[in-house]
């Protein structure tokens, strides 16, 4: 950055350490720390998105990104950005399959703001250099966690149409292998889960090009979940399920 002085305003030459720098007398200094810490602050922000978003655009480079993640099982730094009602329109209608992407924004129950409605937690994923809307019931009354490797293989980012999951022969998980809990009880769980989230997996059916719901079990080979830490050995798993299923 270039500053203008004007002709009366002295520079004073300071060592920091071995370099030497110019520097202003004047009361600037102090407006000067606070700048470059919200641009540094902003830098990081911009760095995470388009890290996110240059992640999303090019198989090959999601490829190398997710293999040299993945020999480390390390998540990544989240990145957040304003959620969005612009959708992408790569999803295949009225099936089911698994979402891989990033996390990019989560909208609250009640918020009022991007799809936002009284029983889900809506969590916004890029994948494929667009966004999509993932709608994840909190309103099943029974929640179960569990670490397995990532069904279905290996993360890999995009749309796919194939996927299956099935709750008992899958994850070996029952009915009675669930916890009971009040909705604001699993919306705090959830959005606690995904507070750190960077990479995401996601089970679910689409509701169009633009979105997944059903997050939940069914029971034929098309029950939904939310699967985060998907590059881990052992993925963190959040299935549900309602009063009236028994399996």
């Amino acid at each position: 950055m270039t500053l203008k002085l004007g002709p009366s305003l002295a520079l004073v030459f300071c060592v920091v350490g071995s370099v030497t720098v110019a520097c202003s007398s004047a009361p600037e200094a102090s407006s000067s720390s606070e700048d470059g810490l919200e641009a540094s602050r902003r830098r990081h922000k911009d760095a995470g998105s388009d890290a996110a978003r240059d992640a999303s655009t090019s198989d090959a480079s999601t490829g190398e990104a997710a293999a040299a993640d993945g020999a480390s099982g390390d998540d990544g730094p989240p990145a957040r950005v304003t959620c969005t009602t612009s959708f992408g329109t790569g999803l295949s209608p009225g099936g089911f399959g698994r979402l891989d992407g990033f996390v990019v924004a989560v909208v609250v129950p009640g918020s009022g703001a991007c799809n936002a409605d009284s029983h889900h937690v809506h969590v916004q994923v890029s994948s494929g250099g667009a966004t999509y809307d993932v709608a994840v019931n909190t309103d099943s009354g029974f929640v179960a966690e569990k670490d397995v490797p990532l069904p279905g293989g290996a993360w890999n980012e995009g749309w796919h149409a194939h996927a299956k999951l099935d709750y008992a022969s899958d994850l070996g998980l029952h009915a009675p292998d669930f916890s009971p809990g009040s909705e604001g009880a699993i919306n705090q769980q959830i959005e606690g889960a995904l507070a750190s989230a960077n990479h995401v997996s996601v089970f679910a059916t689409t509701y169009s090009k633009g979105g997944i719901h059903l997050v939940h079990r069914h029971g034929f080979n098309d029950d939904g979940a939310l699967v985060l830490d998907p590059l881990s050995p052992t993925s963190r798993v959040f299935a549900f399920h309602f009063s009236n299923q028994s399996f």
